[in-house]
């Protein structure tokens, strides 16, 4: 109980959230994972109550069917998910804990391929 109510506190104080959506773009600020982009957060107007950050506007990961009208591959897309998922736990031991469709999109990147 101690445990869940700590971390429960930790993960509604927007500074603390904040930083941990930093450290996870630090992780993934890598040419190989060029792909993944994680939203910039804006200190200047987060509180431990209000988290400002990027809007990244794309398509839900499960909308196969828009996904494939933009033109990109639902398997690379799986295959890129499944790769930072392990990159995550296997190197990082720091994850996302929270990847539904409201949290995790797709669009099309710079270069054309899919970015998460």
């Amino acid at each position: 109980y101690e445990e869940s109510k700590r971390l429960l506190y930790e993960e509604i104080d927007y500074l603390n959230e904040m930083k941990n959506c930093d450290r996870f773009r630090e992780n993934f600020n890598r040419p190989k994972f060029s792909h993944i982009k994680v939203p910039m957060t804006f200190p200047e107007f987060t509180t431990e109550k209000v988290m400002a950050m990027e809007f990244c506007p794309g398509i839900k990961i499960t909308d196969k069917e828009r996904i494939e009208a933009e033109g990109l591959d639902p398997v690379e897309i799986s295959r890129k998910s499944a790769e930072s998922f392990l990159e995550q736990l296997c190197r990082h031991g720091f994850f996302h804990s929270d990847p539904h469709p409201g949290n995790v999109a797709v669009e099309k990147g710079p270069n054309g391929e899919a970015r998460i």
